[in-house]
Formats: C-alpha cells, sequence, structure tokens
C-alpha cells in the first residue's frame, strides 16, 4: 500500500510570517516546501494599478499548473518548482521537489483556486490587522514597488481586502499572526502531530 501524501498548506496576507513558518517546518520534519510566489506569471503579463504594476491579483498566479504539481507529489511522482527571479520578472530555473510524507505549501493565494485547495489535506490560515502587517513590513523605497509604504496602502492592502480575505472561509485553522514565532510554530505542530496519528 502507498504512503499517504500529507499536504499542508500555510495560507495569509502579505508579512504574516507563512513563509517563515513553512521554512522551519520543512527543515524540521525533513521535507520540502512549495512557494506559491515562484508560479508568478512573467512581469510583462502583470498588469498596472495606477502608477504600479499589480502584484497582488489572483490572476497573476499559474495555478492551474500549481495544481497540477500538487497532484503528482499526491500520486508519488517528482515535479520541477519553478525558481522566480523577482527583480527580473520571470522564472530563470526550476528545482526538483519529490514526494515525501509531509509536503509543506504556502503563498498569499493558496485557497483560492479550488482544484488547489481540494489537494490540501490540512488548511491553515495566518491572519494580521493592517495596523500589525504595516508594523511589520521593511519599506526600504528602493526601485521595485513592494519595497514602497504607498505601494502597500493603495495595492497590497486593497487587494487582500477584495480577494485575500474570503480565504479564511477554506481554512481548517484560522491563528491569529500577532503570536510570538515560538507560539505559532507550537500551535500549528500541535495540529500537524494530530493529523500524523
Amino acid at each position: 500500500m502507498e504512503e499517504k501524501i500529507l499536504i499542508i498548506g500555510i495560507c495569509g496576507p502579505s508579512k504574516s510570517g507563512k513563509s517563515t513558518l513553512a521554512e522551519f517546518l520543512a527543515k524540521k520534519y525533513k521535507t520540502d516546501r512549495i512557494e506559491v510566489d515562484h508560479y508568478l506569471k512573467s512581469k510583462n503579463k502583470i498588469p498596472f494599478k495606477g502608477k504600479f504594476r499589480n502584484w497582488e491579483l489572483p490572476s497573476n498566479y499559474r495555478l492551474e499548473i500549481l495544481a497540477k504539481d500538487l497532484k503528482k507529489l499526491k500520486e508519488g511522482k517528482i515535479i520541477n518548482h519553478p525558481v522566480y527571479r523577482f527583480r527580473k520578472g520571470c522564472i530563470e530555473n526550476y528545482r526538483e521537489i519529490k514526494p515525501s510524507k509531509i509536503i509543506f505549501v504556502e503563498g498569499f493565494y493558496l485557497f483560492i483556486n479550488k482544484k488547489v485547495r481540494d489537494l490540501i489535506d490540512i488548511k491553515i490560515f495566518l491572519d494580521i490587522f493592517k495596523k500589525e502587517f504595516l508594523k511589520r513590513a521593511n519599506f526600504t523605497e528602493e526601485r521595485e514597488e513592494w519595497t514602497k509604504i504607498e505601494y502597500a496602502k493603495k495595492v497590497i492592502i486593497p487587494e487582500y481586502e477584495k480577494y485575500g480575505k474570503k480565504q479564511k472561509r477554506y481554512a481548517d485553522f484560522i491563528i491569529k499572526g500577532n503570536l510570538t514565532q515560538t507560539e505559532l510554530i507550537k500551535k500549528v505542530e500541535r495540529i500537524i502531530q494530530k493529523n500524523l496519528k
């Protein structure tokens, strides 16, 4: 009998701690993680919102391809995970991900696509308030849109309110993102251990 592959999805807005959490857990469980941000379309396909290129839309992501990759992993097959270079705005390479007992996948629009959602066994949403997001964000005001506080206020926050927040309804667990990293890790590990029994 083939061993069941448990896919754990961590979703949430920017600065909610999903990437840090997924990276930590992947290392602890000696497995890999899938990053939804690397399934972005090429920069020239990203539309503008006013003077900014709007990276925050669900339609910017190749979620159908992500669904196919998750399905392959469930079937015990190796996938080629894209490596997206954000400054260049394109996929530059691929890396192999092999099936394992647990696979973590994290991203802002992880639960918005039904095909993707249905392949995830445990859906965790990290929730933070606008004030906490602005407090955590490191705005360096460089050339890239996402480094600017104006972009955050005019693009990131409105798009989260319009598209991102509704994903909470699909989550199995909603966790407040204002917990300390240690508290957050402990809470999520309890969820994982219950599902591994």
